[in-house]
């Protein structure tokens, strides 16, 4: 997509992707477009932002820094291995390690508890709701909520 855009439209996203964070008017200025007054630097930002293909590359641009900032699995895995056997490290800092490479790789299974009432039935609560200290305005809205439920 870059094909399409003008030395000086490269220079601005760079400058709008870097230096500039993110300031068009700046961008422009960086960028070397000449421009007489602030205002006349914003408008020409502007324009170049309304480019679909100036979009598209600063699209592009994010999306490739924030996935250069994110750790994959993988690397945090690979964090996790040489701190627990990095035998300077301290043995607190090794076990918690060891502990989230096993989380990771499924050895901690979450146990699935299934509760049932009498004779295998739903669980039944016995507490009332005295519903006569409630609002009038809470109770039409309980009336309502119920009403839409069963339509």
């Amino acid at each position: 997509m870059s094909k399409s855009l003008s030395e000086l439209q490269l220079r601005f996203v760079d400058a709008y992707c870097g230096e500039a964070r993110g300031n068009a008017a700046e961008a422009v200025r960086i960028a070397g477009y000449r421009c007489k007054t602030p205002a006349s630097c914003a408008a020409a930002g502007s324009r170049l932002l309304a480019s679909v293909n100036i979009q598209q590359v600063i699209k592009e641009r994010t999306e490739q820094a924030a996935s250069a900032r994110i750790a994959t699995i993988e690397e945090v895995q690979q964090v996790l291995t040489e701190i627990m056997r990095n035998p300077g490290e301290e043995s607190q800092h090794r076990i918690n390690s060891a502990k989230e490479l096993a989380k990771m790789q499924g050895a901690y299974a979450a146990a699935k508890v299934e509760l049932t009432g009498k004779d295998g039935g739903p669980v039944e609560s016995k507490s009332a709701l005295d519903v006569s200290k409630l609002p009038t305005e809470v109770l039409k809205a309980l009336v309502a909520a119920r009403r839409e439920r069963d339509a």
